[in-house]
């Protein structure tokens, strides 16, 4: 399928916004029984990416800027004014959110089903494989870096290549400096158009694939290629064109309209390290002791500059006076803002355990918020899991030459929210359940929190090697038995 676009339309995507308060506009009231549905007026405040970054990184939060938090002018006792840099506290609660977040979405690894009723002794051989070449392949990563990189700036892709026959990928996002372009048919919603604008070695390049081909443009930096933009045309000149190897685009994108997984709480981190600073700045005045001397006396200092002696008259008195306390509601304030902040994130802080282990019953409710929010994003990645199987299942069929063998397996991938689990209690109700012969032996061995991908596989090896060697001793015995008798 050739390009019908240009680089300029390619180049187009949906910002990620927020939603301003727009407290002056009221919906028109009606009192029919129909009235025509007008389009929303909503007022949005455009979000640009570079800001989930600075969210990220503490160095970047607001609280370090003067124009939020701003330094006091004093005036010392010459009567001079310098700056007083207040105390800035910056703490890197995004980065815990994600990480909490990323522990229950890919705790585990992909969970891969079988859809055929029943499968042959072929599709599981096929399936074994499967899995296999999934874990060399290094998937697993392939989906954390997917899933970490959403979460932080709002949208990831993952891009399968085949290059001299061997399968391999690459991850892409804004934090690694990349910006995407997905486009979809208005009809199927499919992706039908991807493009990665980035930058290197000083050059801009922009990769764009379709069905067949990965067409790369750069800009054209020289005088014609200014004075074309100058004049309406177009600066983009195409530098390579070759096909990517699949029948379809290699690409699974994900995005996330609210952008990065904090957004919602973003607004108490603030407010939260703002309180914090000024804490900070209240005891750096008022939380060390102040000495208070009556009457006149002469200090004495040691070494280090510290009060040793002080010396006076009968009338001459010194004592420290006594500490300010932080006040209950100031306290109050940073406990509420903390509740909402986790609250809005769905974070749960490792609670204390003072018995043994846990029950698995007590472990979901104690991470119920965690578990639920994984539970929902879960859903939400399903379908880039879908597309990513089937990018793999293409390009590892290339590379192992078993591609007519791989297409025809009805294998999906889904996500198994990780919960902090009692793996001896596990193993117990998987032995159980197989003893009561309410759970086959296959499925145990596949649902063992040990197991391997052909786990049921190696158990009949060993029971085959097991029956072989019974039956090398029988044999044995048997022979001894037969000479025994004939008084051999």
């Amino acid at each position: 399928m050739a390009i019908e676009k240009t680089v300029d339309q390619i180049l187009l995507k949906t910002p990620f916004k927020r939603v301003s308060p727009n407290v002056s506009w009221h919906p028109p009231t009606t009192y029919g029984e129909s009235a025509p549905v007008m389009m929303s007026r909503q007022v949005f405040i455009q979000v640009d990416q570079s800001q989930f970054l600075a969210e990220y990184d503490p160095s970047g939060h607001k609280i370090n800027d003067p124009f939020y938090y701003a330094d006091r002018i004093k005036i010392d006792q010459n009567d001079q004014k310098y700056i007083h840099f207040v105390e800035r506290v910056s703490l890197p609660l995004q980065a815990t959110i994600v990480t909490k977040q990323m522990t229950h979405l890919s705790g585990n690894c992909i969970q891969f089903v079988d859809s055929s009723p029943s499968p042959s002794e072929e599709q599981k051989s096929t399936l074994v494989e499967f899995k296999q070449g999934w874990l060399n392949k290094n998937m697993e990563v392939a989906m954390h870096e997917s899933f970490e990189m959403e979460k932080i700036t709002g949208d990831s892709a993952f891009c399968g290549y085949i290059q001299d026959g061997v399968f391999g990928w690459r991850t892409f996002g804004y934090r690694n400096g990349e910006i995407l372009y997905p486009h979809y048919d208005n009809v199927t919603g499919k992706l039908n158009l991807f493009a990665r604008r980035y930058m290197q070695s000083g050059v801009e390049y922009v990769d764009v694939w379709d069905n067949k081909n990965l067409t790369t443009y750069t800009k054209d930096k020289s005088w014609m290629g200014k004075a074309k933009k100058l004049i309406g045309g177009l600066d983009w000149i195409q530098k390579e064109q070759k096909a990517h190897g699949f029948s379809f685009i290699p690409i699974s994108y994900k995005r996330d309209e609210m952008g990065a997984c904090w957004s919602l709480s973003q607004d108490c981190i603030d407010k939260f390290e703002l309180a914090i600073s000024q804490l900070c700045e209240n005891n750096k005045a008022y939380a060390f002791r102040i000495m208070f001397i009556k009457g006149d006396g002469e200090i004495i200092k040691d070494g280090d500059g510290m009060p040793s002696v002080i010396q006076g008259d009968a009338e001459s008195d010194a004592k420290f006076l006594e500490k300010a306390d932080v006040s209950t509601s100031f306290e109050l304030q940073l406990k509420t803002l903390e509740k909402y902040i986790l609250m809005g994130s769905f974070t749960v802080l490792p609670p204390e355990v003072r018995g043994g282990d846990l029950p698995g019953v007590t472990i979901k409710l104690l991470y119920s918020p965690a578990v639920e929010k994984a539970m929902q994003d879960a859903m939400h990645w399903n379908s880039f899991v879908d597309n990513v199987v089937s990018i793999f299942k293409f390009g590892f069929g290339v590379e192992t030459q078993r591609s007519a063998q791989l297409e025809a397996l009805p294998v999906r991938g889904e996500i198994i929210p990780y919960v902090h689990q009692n793996d001896n209690e596990i193993a117990t109700i998987l032995n159980q359940s197989v003893t009561m012969g309410t759970l086959s032996v296959e499925t145990a061995a596949t649902k063992h929190p040990y197991a391997l991908n052909d786990e049921f596989a190696r158990m009949e090896a060993q029971a085959q090697a097991e029956q072989s060697i019974q039956i090398q001793k029988d044999t044995l015995n048997q022979h001894n038995q037969d000479r025994g008798n004939a008084g051999i």
